[in-house]
């Protein structure tokens, strides 16, 4: 039972972290022309339904609510907006660390 509550709650702070101020700021700074924004990694210019807001540091696995957030809800500095391609090499890479 307790799991399922917790996954309710995390899916539920995405969905918050999806329209929150620090993921905005991070997509306004990537920003180069109206539906185009550069990927922090490659350089490479991309549409907005190909680019993904990435934490430089991992949010990581859950151990509490209190680090869960802190991490989730990171200031705009610490968010990056990558492609793709590079968002799923930097997840595998973010994943084999943990």
């Amino acid at each position: 039972m307790r799991k399922t509550v917790v996954e309710y709650v995390k899916k539920s702070l995405r969905r918050v972290w999806g329209r929150s101020k620090q993921r905005n700021g991070a997509l306004k700074n990537a920003k180069v022309e109206r539906g185009k924004y550069r990927c922090a990694c490659c350089g490479k210019i991309f549409r907005r339904k190909d680019i993904e807001v990435d934490h430089k540091v991992a949010v990581g696995r859950f151990v509490d609510f209190d680090t869960y957030i802190e991490r989730l809800f990171c200031d705009s500095k610490g968010l990056q907006v990558l492609c793709k391609g590079c968002h799923r090499t930097k997840t595998k890479k973010d994943i084999k660390s943990f």
